[in-house]
């Protein structure tokens, strides 16, 4: 620890602020146990619409999902509350964002505001996708 600074502990459930080797009065609730890391080869997949599976980890705020769409596969235009950030992985996909439709690739990434329509339709090879939510959508809890 640098000298003056500050840092984060983990203890038991609880995260405790340290300073200059004192404990200072700050707790709070990660859950009994819970990781901070995830292996998604570990987590079993959900089928939420033919063609499309998804692994979902969550904390309280923020849930992240891989998304695996089967070539040609189809989410319709939908809507919902939270917020979310995409980012193509591999393959690609004809993504339509507010009326306007883009073909995204490996490395292209998008923003979709609340309530705004959005849906898409997987390439001939299909794609992988990381999608990541704000607030946690309690649907995607699985």
């Amino acid at each position: 620890m640098s000298s003056g600074g500050a840092f984060l502990a983990r203890k038991g459930p609880e995260t405790v602020a340290l300073e200059e080797g004192n404990t200072v009065k700050s707790t709070r609730s990660l859950g009994p146990a819970m990781s901070h890391f995830v292996d998604p080869a570990s987590k079993d997949a959900k089928e939420v619409l033919p063609g499309i599976r998804v692994r979902a980890f969550w904390h309280e705020r923020l849930l992240a999902s891989f998304v695996d769409l089967a070539p040609d596969a189809v989410m319709a235009p939908h809507r919902h509350p939270e917020e979310q950030f995409g980012y193509v992985i591999r393959g690609t996909m004809h993504f339509t964002l507010d009326g306007e439709t883009r073909t995204l690739r490996e490395g292209d990434a998008y923003l979709i505001p609340p309530d705004v329509p959005h849906g898409v339709v997987a390439g001939s090879e299909g794609a992988r996708v990381v999608d990541v939510f704000s607030p946690t959508p309690q649907r995607l809890k699985f």
